[in-house]
């Protein structure tokens, strides 16, 4: 009759103790008190180019095809220059290439002539190689013409001047009937495709890479999944902040600004669960239903820490917990 009733007495004891340490405490699931922590700052579409289009020549704008606020593509059409000097220096060298070659097959005929003759003893070595010679003086001056021609063929292609990207203009620097110099400019063009999104990131949150990141771009009450192209290595020690791009989405305008939104996917203890024992910051969290302490290594007091996923599960001590030594006991 002793044992059943030293066995209740046990029991009744172990609930009266449990319930102890658990008395004034706020247990609250990790799902409850998680916190996300997403970083949210202000960001502009920026173009990768703003160009002007300047003249290659001396010489008189005959024609624009483009005017300020038109859209344009890569390689399309957007000013003439005068091209007829550079044109009749085409013509010369090809009427200069025609005699040339009408002189070189006259020294190779007259080489192979007097090749033949010295082989039956009719002409001397001498007049053979004076004939050699010009062979080689006639091949030698179609190739330097041919850089000529090459030159000249430049020049003219320098006459049109052509979209380098698709683009706006955006401003007109010169009329038709100006004459202009080499270096004067003509057009500005501002590059609209790609575009990216520019923006100053606090070092201190976003670390060393921004791979883990998801990123959105919330512009004119529309967001947009980016995603993210590269950052400085070099960090601003005024602002403790880095310089980072990314691909700005089709459709916005350049100098658009928005908010870009980036979450680490990461799960955050909210500060106040975190405590200080044995010089180490943790969590208490429920174990065989006893608080136990679960230390977090590189967490700092006052502010949010990543989550262990081995306790994203777990029943936390969200109050109370200043009361409790770290194996649990309350003090």
């Amino acid at each position: 009759m002793r044992l059943p009733i030293i066995a209740l007495a046990f029991l009744f004891l172990s609930g009266v103790s449990k319930a102890s340490t658990l008395e004034g405490l706020e247990l609250k699931p990790f799902d409850e008190i998680k916190i996300v922590n997403p970083l949210q700052v202000s960001a502009e579409v920026v173009s990768l180019n703003q160009t002007p289009m300047i003249s290659e020549l001396n010489a008189q704008i005959t024609r624009l095809h483009v005017r300020p606020g038109d859209q344009v593509k890569a390689g399309q059409l957007l000013a003439e220059l005068d091209c007829r000097d550079t044109k009749d220096t085409v013509s010369l060298l090809d009427a200069r290439q025609r005699e040339l070659n009408a002189s070189l097959e006259q020294a190779e005929r007259l080489f192979q002539r007097f090749t033949q003759l010295e082989s039956r003893q009719f002409s001397d070595r001498l007049s053979r190689e004076d004939a050699q010679t010009n062979v080689v003086r006639a091949r030698a001056q179609l190739a330097a013409l041919a850089v000529e021609h090459a030159m000249a063929q430049r020049q003219v292609s320098r006459c049109q001047v052509l979209a380098p990207f698709t683009a706006a203009v955006v401003a007109q620097r010169a009329g038709e009937g100006q004459w202009v110099s080499v270096g004067s400019p003509i057009f500005e063009l501002t590059q609209t495709s790609p575009a990216e999104i520019s923006v100053q990131l606090p070092q201190a949150r976003i670390g060393t890479s921004l791979d883990g990141f998801l990123a959105t771009f919330k512009v004119n009450g529309r967001e947009y999944p980016v995603s993210f192209l590269r950052q400085s290595p070099v960090a601003d020690p005024a602002t403790r902040s880095v310089h980072a791009w990314f691909q700005a989405p089709e459709g916005v305008a350049i100098g658009e600004t928005g908010q870009l939104y980036l979450d680490d996917q990461l799960a955050y203890l909210p500060a106040h669960t975190m405590v200080m024992r044995e010089g180490q910051m943790g969590v208490f969290v429920l174990e065989d239903d006893q608080p136990t302490f679960y230390p977090l290594p590189g967490a700092q007091e006052g502010r949010p820490f990543p989550a262990p996923l081995s306790i994203q599960s777990k029943v936390l001590v969200t109050s109370g917990q200043h009361r409790l030594s770290a194996l649990g006991r309350t003090q």
